[in-house]
């Protein structure tokens, strides 16, 4: 069976409040922009596309770079400004600060192929990575693109908006399937010892 088409959107348009709100996008470990690890990530497993939603500069590497409107009006936001973008039938959806990003990538996509081959996939509006807490980390995520969509859409056409509403408004509305995943697959860095500890694992004096 030929692998699902996917596109990947990834999330690089946050304050970085904890981070003292430094553009964490740009910040870099083991020599390259977190948002690029996330790009390069998507791109080298097999994303047809790949979107960021930040400001100009985070896209430098993607295929297309949107922004939400207003700007840091929210991830939920910012997630629907990327869908235009798309056209493969399923996406990833990523965080631009994972430290593991091709991991990540890696247990999504094996994650994408098991739903595709199981006759119960036509159910599934595909899957969220949850991590030892059990909870689920909505930007380590396979979605069926025209899920998400109709999900976006019955939010406005209610009269709803998006902005500073939390991603999992709309993807706790789909039915993802929840796999259990090592902390370490789904770690972020929003605080400034997060990052010193991506950057100690890096091997490397990452700036």
């Amino acid at each position: 069976m030929s692998e699902p088409g996917f596109d990947a959107i990834v999330l690089a348009g946050g304050r970085g409040s904890r981070l003292g709100g430094v553009d964490k996008a740009g910040l870099e470990v083991d020599g390259a922009r977190l948002v690029d690890r996330a790009v390069l990530a998507a791109r080298a497993g097999g994303a047809r596309r790949v979107i960021v939603s930040g400001p100009a500069h985070a896209g430098a590497l993607a295929d297309r770079t949107v922004r939400e409107e207003p700007p840091f009006s929210g991830p939920l936001a910012a997630l629907a400004a990327g869908l235009p973008e798309t056209a493969a039938p399923w996406l990833l959806l990523l965080a631009c600060d994972l430290v593991h990003p091709s991991v990540t990538v890696g247990r999504l996509k094996t994650v994408l192929r098991d739903l595709a081959a199981t006759e119960s996939s036509a159910s599934s509006d595909g899957a969220v990575l949850v991590d030892s807490s059990g909870h689920p980390q909505w930007l380590s995520a396979c979605v069926r693109a025209s899920s998400l969509r109709s999900a976006v859409a019955s939010v406005l056409d209610a009269g709803g908006s998006l902005a500073d509403r939390p991603v999992r408004s709309v993807l706790g509305r789909l039915a993802l399937r929840r796999i259990p995943a090592e902390d370490a697959l789904v770690a972020d860095i929003d605080t400034p010892e997060q990052l010193a500890d991506a950057r100690s694992a890096s091997g490397k004096d990452a700036r």
